[in-house]
């Protein structure tokens, strides 16, 4: 057919060549929570030039840090995109995350993904050592997450009693700072086996056993 002078073709399909790559369609949210469920995000199966595919592949992801990813890591691809919408991670670290499959050329590393604590959970003491009584001693204790990750953004107070029953003061005076808080407490009878407790709002950390001589 002509037009215009200009031969003109018959129609004719353009289809979708082989499964060649991932890519992404949507990535991770830039900062997420430590043990929080992420907001869904999707890799895509394509052909050399982009244009996805029907295939069904299983795509794996992985992260670049230290901690460990939770939820289903593996997601068979529906008419080549696969979404991934149960996905945590326990430790508060940047990191970076790729998809891949088989033979396909993976993605590229995503964006940073920015994991901060979680809510508070429970509190850590460090270490203390064997006392005398009525002497004065420091202890440091560490606002935690579910997962054991600092809780910076943790600036209250809590009790302290301990298993003597004696100890001054009996309150985390002054309040953490940035997750942790560092005091002098005394502790008036000698005992065995002896811990501080303190307790915010029903939450609460238990130190090891130390002795007060």
């Amino acid at each position: 057919m002509t037009e215009d002078g200009h031969t003109i073709s018959a129609t004719f399909d353009v289809t979708v060549g082989p499964a060649n790559k991932l890519l992404w369609v949507s990535q991770p949210a830039s900062t997420v929570k430590a043990g929080v469920t992420w907001t869904a995000f999707t890799i895509e199966i394509t052909d050399q030039y982009g244009n996805r595919t029907s295939d069904t592949d299983s795509i794996t992801i992985t992260a670049s840090g230290s901690g460990t990813l939770g939820g289903t890591l593996t997601k068979a691809a529906v008419d080549g995109l696969a979404t991934f919408n149960n996905i945590t991670y326990n430790k508060v670290e940047a990191i970076t995350i790729t998809g891949s499959s088989g033979a396909l050329t993976p993605t590229a590393a995503s964006s940073s993904v920015s994991v901060t604590a979680g809510d508070l959970h429970h509190f850590t003491f460090a270490h203390i050592g064997e006392q005398e009584e009525e002497d004065s001693f420091s202890i440091t204790i560490y606002a935690k997450d579910a997962n054991d990750n600092t809780v910076i953004g943790y600036t209250g107070t809590g009790t302290l009693t301990d298993t003597t029953g004696t100890i001054s003061p009996n309150s985390t005076t002054g309040g953490f700072t940035a997750g942790e808080w560092k005091g002098r407490v005394t502790i008036y009878k000698e005992k065995d086996h002896v811990t501080i407790t303190i307790c915010y709002n029903g939450i609460t950390g238990t130190s090891n056993s130390f002795e007060v001589d």
